[in-house]
């Protein structure tokens, strides 16, 4: 990659060491352009000790928690705008989990006490005491519910703060936690003893797991809440789930996948593709067809997802973020990442968001050409760019 000496760019705006451009400055972070205006970065002044940065799924929203004094403060990642949070946390109290959502929500769980704050206030609201500490906490996408998991593997589900929660076992042995569908309230949890159970509109579903439940252990939902995707790792045994019929369909990978690898899974909105990994194999299988292609990527995917349309594939690889045109498998290398690099969310805006060490990008690929074609002279122009 090209390298830049750091100072002041043409027209008086600010270049770092990696040439890009100073596109907003605040207190907590500083957000940059790269020469790809569809490229955003947000550095989280690593520098900073003993803070931690939670951020909304788009990429839009931070909390930023000062853990020796315990403040809180909500970043606007598009201006760098900081509002101070009222304190719900005393000094030096421990907090695991915290979430922020795409209006501002924050929820802030402190051993078995709830607190939010709603979009735009300072204010924390008192939300619930529960019997046993929390261990992870979650904020619905339509904006208004939240959930919230104990230790004990007790799982209470609010569609509203002014509504008293639904309460369900989760299961307390070999808790996999919680997980939202990307666009809408369905929630699914998984454990070892208690198997998949998906609450959507209502009603509480236990699924049939496909043998022992303790080899289970990864579940994914589409974004619209209608499939369920459960693997076992043993044997392979991969069923997609019709949450609106009931409907299991058993797919077939072709290879039994080793139970102590790395593995990841996305479902297409529509159900009709899956995505499977195994540290650096790739499996993407059609579901109308049966038929499976498989990837090398020669290095670790350590999380992917599809694009809302279907016709990419995201995936954090190795040390490079890439796509996957999925008519060719043609791998693309978007940017080099700096450490461990989490693909965190595909917003339906078009939309690529990660998290890197220190770093929050957001990448517009709503701007990349659709028509075969142009897609390939613009993966092609891409791939060329990062070596330049």
């Amino acid at each position: 990659m090209r390298r830049f000496s750091p100072g002041a760019a043409r027209d008086g705006g600010q270049l770092d060491h990696a040439g890009r451009y100073l596109a907003a400055r605040g207190p907590a972070i500083d957000v940059w352009e790269r020469r790809d205006p569809a490229h955003a970065i947000v550095d989280l002044h690593r520098g900073l000790a003993d803070v931690a940065h939670h951020n909304s799924p788009d990429g839009t929203f931070l909390v930023r928690h000062h853990k020796p004094s315990g403040a809180l403060v909500r970043i606007d990642s598009r201006t760098g705008a900081e509002q101070p949070l009222a304190p719900c946390l005393t000094a030096g109290e421990k907090t695991a989990w915290m979430a922020i959502d795409e209006d501002g929500r924050v929820l802030v769980p402190h051993g078995a006490a709830l607190h939010l704050y709603p979009a735009g206030s300072t204010e924390p609201r008192a939300i619930a005491d529960l019997a046993e500490p929390i261990r992870q906490v979650l904020l619905a996408p339509d904006g208004r519910g939240f959930a919230a998991l104990t230790v004990g593997g007790s799982a209470h589900v609010w569609t509203d703060p002014d509504v008293a929660p639904r309460r369900f076992d989760a299961g307390a042995k070999g808790a996999r936690g919680l997980m939202y569908a990307r666009g809408g309230n369905h929630l699914a949890s998984m454990s070892s003893d208690l198997g998949v159970q998906v609450l959507r509109d209502g009603t509480l579903t236990t699924l049939a797991a496909p043998g022992d439940a303790e080899q289970m252990v990864v579940m994914e939902l589409s974004g619209n809440g209608r499939w369920l995707l459960t693997l076992r790792f043993d044997t392979g045994a991969l069923v997609r789930h019709d949450l609106t019929t009931g409907a299991a369909h058993p797919l077939t990978l072709g290879v039994n996948l080793r139970s102590e690898g790395y593995h990841r899974m996305h479902i297409t909105d529509d159900g009709a593709r899956v995505a499977v990994s195994e540290e650096e194999r790739l499996f993407i299988l059609d579901v109308a067809s049966g038929a499976v292609r498989k990837v090398d990527a020669g290095a670790n995917i350590w999380s992917m997802q599809f694009a809302p349309d279907g016709d990419l594939l995201f995936g954090a690889v190795g040390e490079t973020m890439q796509a996957w045109d999925l008519d060719s498998l043609t791998a693309t290398p978007l940017w080099q990442t700096r450490g461990f690099a989490r693909l965190a969310h595909v917003t339906p805006e078009g939309a690529l968001v990660t998290r890197e060490e220190g770093e929050l990008h957001r990448f517009a690929f709503a701007q990349v050409p659709r028509e075969p074609e142009a897609l390939h002279a613009w993966l092609r122009a891409r791939a060329a760019r990062l070596a330049d």
